[in-house]
């Protein structure tokens, strides 16, 4: 690969409560997959898998185009050195670039956090394939979508091959992939190759809109969750059966308590729980004991105190308890 100026604004990044909007910024060019905008994502892929305050990447184009394609003038200086040189070295040298030029762009499938293609125009060839390497695709009804390497003379690349099948099936992209066939938006939506097909005009609220919701899930549950969709397609069902359990193990936990009151703003009350300082202090007026009694939680979730009251003492110690709680204020309304 070679040391190509990068110019920094080819990835412009915007950042909005949790979500990062990646925008392919040569608009002149119709966002072409050039090799500097490939390190320009390359880089910018780096930036945003070590932000932990981001929950998820929307990724859309500058100006009226998502991206039109590959790089024909990098293509046609491949072909001229080629036929300068012989058959075995340009070949090499060749599929030694190419490989490391998809890459910079694949990148985008490493990130952690979930992404969202925001197809605001024309996604066509390896411009394409970007949208596809995202983990969803929103996309405007008046886009063009396709894949037409096979119009040019050229196999398809940019792992056109392994993630279209993945998306909409064998059948699908055989016949996408062998006549080039471009598609609208609403086409695109109807075979599965995007999840929506919405008016342009209201393209990016849509795709917010979904990256607020995905935000509102546990960020460290749904990164491991798509790590497990990344291993299915070559998984065995206990293979997959496995990794969930290890997931399971380590995930994130949010209490179902929290779900049922719903947020509260900082510093008000905890209507409808326990403080843990309450509870000690009634249960050691009760038992005479002044250890620090491991008790948490709220009053209808955790019984574990008012069962060993029962059980030990009487139903008379538990109605002073919950009495002493009320005079607390931290009782269950």
């Amino acid at each position: 690969m070679t040391n190509v100026p990068v110019p920094r604004d080819l990835i412009q990044l915007e950042r909005q409560d949790g979500v990062a909007i990646a925008t392919l910024h040569d608009p002149e060019r119709l966002n072409a997959m050039t090799e500097a905008m490939g390190q320009a994502l390359s880089a910018a892929v780096d930036t945003l898998a070590g932000d932990s305050s981001l929950r998820v990447v929307v990724l859309t184009g500058a100006g009226r185009a998502f991206s039109a394609g590959g790089d024909l003038d990098l293509l046609e200086r491949m072909a001229r050195a080629g036929n300068a040189s012989r058959a075995g070295e340009a070949r090499q040298r060749h599929e030694s670039f190419m490989g490391r030029f998809y890459r910079l762009f694949l990148r985008l499938r490493s990130l952690p956090q979930p992404t969202i293609a925001a197809v605001n125009g024309p996604a066509i060839g390896a411009g394409c394939c970007v949208a596809l390497a995202c983990d969803l695709r929103i996309v405007a009804r008046e886009a063009k979508l396709g894949l037409n390497f096979n119009r040019l003379g050229l196999h398809p690349g940019m792992a056109a091959t392994w993630m279209l099948p993945r998306i909409v099936g064998p059948a699908h992209a055989a016949e996408l992939l062998y006549t080039g066939r471009i598609l609208d938006g609403s086409e695109a939506e109807r075979i599965g190759l995007v999840n929506r097909a919405v008016p342009r005009a209201s393209l990016r609220d849509e795709a917010l809109a979904l990256a607020r919701s995905i935000a509102e899930s546990a960020p460290l549950s749904v990164q491991a969750t798509k790590r497990s969709l990344a291993l299915s397609p070559l998984a065995t069902l206990d293979e997959q059966l496995d990794q969930e359990a290890r997931e399971q193990a380590l995930r994130e936990r949010r209490p179902a308590r929290r779900a049922r009151r719903g947020a509260r703003a900082p510093g008000a009350p905890l209507r409808g729980t326990l403080t843990a300082s309450c509870r000690c202090a009634a249960v050691t007026a009760l038992t005479g004991c002044p250890r620090a009694w491991p008790i948490t939680g709220d009053l209808l979730g955790e019984t574990f105190v008012t069962r060993t009251l029962l059980r030990s003492q009487g139903l008379w110690l538990t109605m002073t308890y919950l009495f002493l709680l009320l005079l607390a204020g931290r009782a269950y309304v």
